[in-house]
């Protein structure tokens, strides 16, 4: 399942082969080091994700494929859920111990904190991102933190990993699977070396439910000129969808909370079909939703105020004041983004 590019949600389904593909492109393609994978491999090859779990995205979904098809893989291949407390998470990787640890850039922020202070203790060889936009100056202080190499891919539910990292921190384009057309609002094409509006994404390998030009609301730069790394294929530079980490002050506490984790929670809200959450100072949430069909927005709004409060209490977060907004979801009015998480409360 995907949010889709512009909020709306989106059920994608993946045969065997698209599944290998995907297996197949991150094994042999991901590492943008060859130092990395060896020393990944000499380390155990252990792997944990902090991922948002209970639905089937992407991450998530692929290390629950792989496990139940080979389940002796436990020991190896594990998920923790992004939506647990931040202890938790911390207790769970300190079991596990990581030789590769991944997850989207804004769970893994919370987590530098919980390793300088030495409640989180992993040693992993590498550190792998995905999902969000991972800004240099997150990199640096990943890298710094944990002491390895961090990198990332470009990637979506409807297209698999697009495009792989290399040294030279371009994103190589796949494109024996995926054809990557940028273009401006009007779907025209732009030429190398000028931003797009967006893309349009052709999916090669998913023979049950093809993508043919779906569009994607991500800016991208393209370049066929060749890449320092020595890989021929073109390269991107982008700029990523960025939700913003959202922050809550308890009996004096600050509490963050990573995006995709409340994004999980109302996802799963009955007849919610589109939602924004404006998050304001004093743990004042305003909350902008669509409901499916004629259903009422009113019940709509209850059920997924309860589900929030619950999940917000869990992590501590026990006065938050939920409104319903009189505006609807929407886009940035100069980029045409969508994020399903602001957070004005800074």
């Amino acid at each position: 399942t995907t949010s889709g590019s512009t909020g709306d949600p989106l059920v994608v389904l993946c045969d065997k082969n698209t599944n290998n593909i995907m297996s197949g492109i991150t094994t042999t393609r991901s590492f943008a080091r060859k130092e990395d994978l060896k020393a990944f491999l000499k380390s155990g090859s252990r792997t944990i994700g902090v991922f948002a779990t209970g639905g089937f995205y992407l991450a998530n979904s692929t290390v629950r494929s792989r496990l139940l098809a080979m389940p002796w893989k436990r020991k190896q291949m594990a998920v923790t859920s992004a939506l647990l407390p931040i202890s938790r998470i911390v207790d769970e990787l300190n079991a596990f111990q990581p030789v590769m640890l991944g997850g989207y850039p804004t769970v893994l922020e919370l987590l530098i904190d919980e390793q300088k202070s030495g409640r989180l203790n992993i040693r992993p060889v590498i550190i792998m991102t995905g999902g969000e936009y991972l800004s240099e100056e997150l990199r640096e202080k990943l890298s710094e933190t944990f002491k390895c190499y961090v990198q990332t891919n470009y990637s979506c539910t409807e297209g698999g990993t697009i495009a792989c990292e290399c040294t030279e921190r371009h994103f190589h384009i796949n494109d024996d699977w995926v054809i990557v057309e940028p273009v401006d609002r009007n779907n025209n094409p732009v030429p190398d070396g000028v931003q797009s509006d967006k893309i349009l994404l052709t999916n090669l390998f998913n023979y049950t439910q093809p993508f043919i030009r779906y569009e994607v609301t991500d800016r991208v730069v393209m370049h066929h000129e060749p890449c320092p790394c020595g890989n021929p294929s073109p390269w991107l530079t982008l700029e990523g969808r960025t939700d913003d980490i959202a922050t809550f002050v308890e009996d004096g506490k600050e509490i963050k909370i990573a995006p995709l984790a409340i994004y999980a929670v109302l996802k799963e809200t009955d007849n919610l079909r589109r939602f924004q959450v404006v998050v304001h100072r004093n743990n004042r949430i305003e909350l902008r939703l669509i409901a499916k069909d004629e259903h009422d927005k009113e019940e709509v709004f209850e059920a997924a105020s309860r589900a929030l409060s619950k999940f917000l209490e869990s992590h501590g977060i026990k006065h938050a004041e939920i409104l319903l907004s009189e505006e609807e979801p929407r886009q940035h009015p100069k980029s045409g983004k969508f994020k399903h998480i602001i957070n004005l409360a800074e």
